[in-house]
């Protein structure tokens, strides 16, 4: 019996390795020129807090890294990529927080963890216009009431990165510029 279980379990065990999380899906297309990739690390955020209050603090605090990757719609990888990144969400443990279906355009907002201890937060866009966005926020102890403040947060700082990295996506959009990529 024993060797039946340690069989199933070192089975299972297999099986979760060869699925790829969203976590290492950015990764990889962080080194592929048809994507637009960036990535915000705590000290970027931190670097942004003037005039910010304690709490304002603590609340972007329990963000630990902010990732973003974008295709083309006139690339030729946007089907096959759209139907990877939509399995590798399936597969995970996501509850879904917002949907939006319409046929031609598809959005999901999405988490890992508790409701009240959200561990990461997801958005994966996709339209056949406009292309495909996927943004994860990594995070800790983060509250549902907290992304609200969030936001309006991130309205104060000056992340002149992601002005610039949204700019690109719209430029691109209009004039069919290539790919790059944006690390910070």
């Amino acid at each position: 019996m024993k060797k039946y279980l340690t069989i199933i379990i070192l089975a299972l065990l297999v099986s979760c390795q060869n699925q790829q999380s969203v976590q290492e899906y950015l990764v990889e297309k962080q080194n592929d020129p048809a994507f637009k990739t960036m990535s915000l690390t705590p000290d970027i955020l931190l670097a942004s807090y003037d005039g910010l209050s304690e709490e304002q603090i603590k609340t972007v605090k329990k963000i630990k890294s902010v990732n973003f990757a974008y295709l083309s719609h006139d690339d030729q990888k946007f089907t096959s990529e759209s139907e990877t990144l939509e399995n590798i969400i399936k597969l995970e443990s996501y509850e879904s927080l917002m949907r939006m279906n319409d046929g031609s355009q598809k959005m999901n907002l999405l988490y890992l963890g508790e409701p009240e201890d959200i561990d990461e937060l997801l958005f994966y866009g996709k339209s056949e216009n406009f292309g495909m966005i996927l943004s994860r926020v990594n995070s800790k102890e983060l509250e549902p009431n907290d992304m609200v403040k969030i936001v309006k947060i991130l309205e104060k700082l000056e992340l002149d990165q992601v002005g610039d990295f949204m700019e690109s996506i719209i430029s691109e959009n209009k004039n069919g510029n290539q790919s790059k990529n944006v690390s910070i």
